[in-house]
């Protein structure tokens, strides 16, 4: 069976691109050569079966070349805009997805006034630090900074402890030189 004929959803985040498949709609176990087939078909980056399991939803994770992952940050952030659209969560204030390296929990405090988890919650610190470098080095460390409070990013990312959540004037300043 290709693609085209299950009901599917694209969806990308942080630039990754993802199939989502409801694993009620297949037929058969997935095979690593129809996987290869569909990413060169309908361009992903990854292919995501989720199953809805009461208040839990178990995911498969497949590169695109048909090998197994356990697990995807920004496919956890998708997924949980999937699950909000196409299944009626028994606590839709709290989603639970279940990749093969272990449960994510998402509470909906913790979206983003779009309905969108910030993937901040779900990815591997190294990753987000190899990440936050690219964004400050990048020579436009002051507007990626004000990018990150409009956002409501800067409070996740460099959470204060007297509860002041935005960058100081001097702070602003320090960035703007080093951007020069």
């Amino acid at each position: 069976m290709s693609a085209s004929q299950l009901p599917f959803a694209k969806m990308s985040a942080q630039g990754n691109r993802f199939l989502i498949i409801n694993k009620h709609h297949l037929t058969h176990p997935l095979e690593s050569t129809e996987i290869m087939r569909w990413s060169k078909t309908h361009l992903f980056d990854q292919l995501l079966v989720i199953e809805a399991q009461g208040d839990h939803y178990p995911i498969e994770i497949f590169n695109a070349d048909g090998s197994r992952a356990e697990q995807c940050g920004n496919g956890m952030r998708a997924l949980v805009v999937y699950v909000q659209k196409h299944f009626t969560p028994p606590d839709p204030l709290a989603i639970t997805l279940n990749p093969p390296a272990g449960s994510v929990h998402v509470k909906k405090s913790q979206y983003r006034a779009d309905g969108q988890a910030p993937w901040v919650q779900v990815v591997p610190p190294a990753r987000l630090f190899e990440e936050f470098l690219k964004l400050a080095l990048a020579g436009y460390s002051a507007e990626t900074f004000r990018a990150l409070e409009h956002f409501g990013l800067y409070q996740q990312l460099f959470p204060a402890p007297n509860g002041v959540h935005a960058l100081s004037e001097f702070e602003l300043r320090a960035l703007v030189a080093t951007d020069e």
